[in-house]
């Protein structure tokens, strides 16, 4: 078989393989974990495209995140606009990213080092790894792959502006390299990563012989570097954009970690995703960064990574693609370290190794075909080998997969690897709250304020749970210790500490926290709309009105909001208004059945009777005990006869 056919079945192969491994994923619900932060409790994402939601992506003060992506936020808007608050469309714009990412490293790889199996077999271990499957099945880290989508598209377009110097192959390295940190900060270190390849196996450094690398004039170190850097300069946009917007998001920039301390956790980090590497096993979503390792561990730690670099460094010609590999690595690794801290990153996570596994799959994988080579192995035994290796590394990728079925699932899992942890049982409550199951949120937070009872959210959500569990005297004494703690500054405290005063019956005090939170912040949606109800209750329909359509504005997909706004126009004898709201919120939720009764009766007041009788059964089908939409269905039917 001709070799170019043989690379198209290598691109089908990987295609199907990780299609394969990945393919249950499409059933996975959105998690509690930066998933609502990023899709569904976003209110600009659920905008879809709009010129408010397009300058919202590319401004740089984001409340609830701390770095600058907007391409990443235009993705998650069009995958709104696509596939709504169904997560099995997000899942699948993820895997086909990833996908799509390990066909153009193949590509790349392939036609950089002339060498299809070994080529082929990094590509599998990347698009198989187990330790992979955070970045593919979170549909919060969408900005990893997209970043790394474009990562390996500017590779492949470099590769060919190498093959023939034409400016138009630069300008789509150099477009392709915005692009990605656009999505993420990710690709600061790609100049330096082209670098590594300008070494090997690209063979473009000077050599010692002072010949010409495949017989081109020979290019010396200075003009490899000048070559990058239009490259090298957006690296350092990015930066500073980075650091800009920490300074000015939600987290008030990167937390003051003394620099000693977060530079032995990153040797000790460095170490530990290797172990990850070689042996993913007791994978989780959260890992507790853990500030203090004993001398024993940096200096072992130390002494480990720079053994490792001394013998790249000496074998540099005989195994040219383990300096590269293994610097690979380093690099790469390098931003996401905890060395520099952005916002609240843990200094350790799967996520983090997506890109810089890569360098230590090219060892595996040149370094295994050198080693068959050598010894004389034959190469069905060796293909035997890494068919083996591939297929065990399925097998974990298909199980790590399981784990995000759901919030639950996930945190349960990550409660098993990792042990007692605040932050893991937060999230484990808010998990089980959301399913209904209050009592076991309760008992969560009880244990995460038990080994930590100063921490805030766990505060702030057992003080929800409490609400919605009924125990409106105890939460409210709860909110108001957590406001205490976070300050006067948090909109979702006063918020929620609003809504259970207004259960109390103490409207005032509820409507004083409402407003405070909207003066932290003037756009939050949850209590715009908790203001309305409050207005409503209270017989002020002219203020609930404005507090309900400035929540529609906020979020328009905002179903509740346009149900009582309809409600609260109705009662104003507003009639046709009321029914264009009440179409908006069956428009998002055709299940609504109080929208289909109050649409009823305001089209019973337009004298539209037969369009009344058929919201009315509708509503009564939907929900069989509604006794209002039973008696007017009864009193309106009877008028007909």
């Amino acid at each position: 078989m001709r070799k170019p056919a043989t690379s198209i079945l290598v691109h089908v192969a990987l295609a199907i393989a990780v299609v394969a491994v990945y393919a249950r994923v499409l059933g996975s619900d959105f998690v509690n974990f930066d998933d609502n932060i990023y899709v569904y409790q976003n209110p600009w994402v659920q905008r879809g495209f709009t010129l408010d939601s397009v300058a919202w992506a590319f401004g740089f003060a984001h409340k609830h995140d701390t770095y600058w992506q907007p391409l990443t936020w235009l993705s998650l808007m069009a995958d709104f606009e696509a596939f709504g608050l169904r997560p099995a469309g997000y899942h699948c714009i993820n895997l086909l990213l990833h996908v799509a990412s390990a066909s153009l490293l193949f590509a790349a790889l392939r036609r950089m080092t002339g060498r299809l199996w070994p080529s082929a077999f990094v590509v599998a271990l990347f698009a198989l790894h187990p330790v992979n499957v955070e970045s593919v099945a979170w549909i919060a880290e969408r900005k990893n792959v997209l970043s790394a989508f474009f990562w390996m598209l500017a590779l492949y377009t470099y590769v060919r502006w190498v093959e023939d110097r034409s400016w138009l192959r630069y300008l789509a390295t150099f477009v392709a390299m915005a692009l990605g940190l656009m999505a993420k900060t990710m690709l600061v270190s790609l100049p330096f990563a082209l670098l590594l390849l300008d070494f090997w196996p690209l063979s473009r450094w000077p050599r010692s012989d002072g010949g010409a690398p495949r017989g081109r004039p020979a290019p010396t170190v200075g003009s490899l570097l000048l070559e990058k850097l239009p490259l090298m300069a957006l690296s350092a946009l990015s930066v500073a954009v980075t650091l800009y917007s920490l300074g000015n998001g939600k987290h008030g920039g990167p937390p003051a970690v003394p620099l000693l301390a977060r530079t032995s956790e990153a040797l000790v980090s460095y170490v530990r995703y290797l172990g990850k590497l070689v042996w993913p096993t007791h994978l989780a979503v959260y890992y507790p960064s853990r500030i203090g390792y004993s001398a024993l561990e940096v200096g072992g730690s130390a002494l480990g990574l720079a053994a490792a670099t001394a013998g790249a460094i000496a074998l540099r010609r005989r195994a040219p693609w383990f300096l590269t590999g293994w610097l690979w690595y380093v690099v790469v690794l390098l931003p996401v370290s905890g060395l520099v801290r952005g916002g609240l990153w843990p200094a350790l996570a799967d996520r983090f190794a997506y890109l810089p596994g890569i360098g230590i799959f090219v060892v595996a994988g040149f370094g295994g075909a050198a080693a068959a080579e050598r010894g004389r192995i034959p190469g069905r035994a060796a293909a035997a080998l890494a068919m083996a290796v591939l297929c065990a590394l399925s097998v974990l990728t298909w199980k790590q997969v399981g784990y995000w079925q759901d919030s639950i699932a996930l945190f349960t899992h990550a409660a098993e690897v990792v042990g007692e942890n605040v932050t893991i049982y937060d999230n484990l409550a808010n998990a089980t709250a959301r399913a209904g199951r209050e009592g076991e949120a309760v008992r969560y937070l009880e244990r995460a304020l038990a080994i930590d009872p100063s921490d805030r959210v766990a505060n702030a959500n057992l003080a929800d749970a409490l609400r919605r569990a009924g125990r409106i005297e105890e939460a409210i004494a709860r909110y108001r210790v957590a406001l205490r703690q976070e300050g006067p500054d948090d909109a979702m405290v006063h918020s929620n500490l609003g809504v259970a005063l207004m259960t109390a019956g103490k409207l005032d005090e509820a409507e004083s926290h409402f407003r405070s939170a909207l003066a932290v912040d003037p756009g939050y949606v949850a209590a715009h709309y908790d203001l309305g109800v409050l207005f409503a209750t209270e017989g002020r329909d002219p203020e609930a009105v404005v507090e309900y359509r400035e929540a529609v504005r906020l979020q328009g997909g905002f179903a509740d909001a346009r149900t009582n706004l309809g409600m609260s126009l109705a009662r104003l004898g507003r009639w046709e208004a009321a029914i264009a709201e009440f179409d908006g919120a069956l428009r998002t939720n055709p299940g609504d059945a109080l929208a289909h009764y109050a649409r009823g009766a305001a089209l019973e007041k337009l004298g539209r009777v037969q369009e009344a009788i058929a919201e009315m059964r509708e509503a009564l089908r939907l929900d069989p005990g509604d006794a209002d939409a039973a008696r007017d269905l009864g009193r309106l039917t009877g008028t007909q006869r």
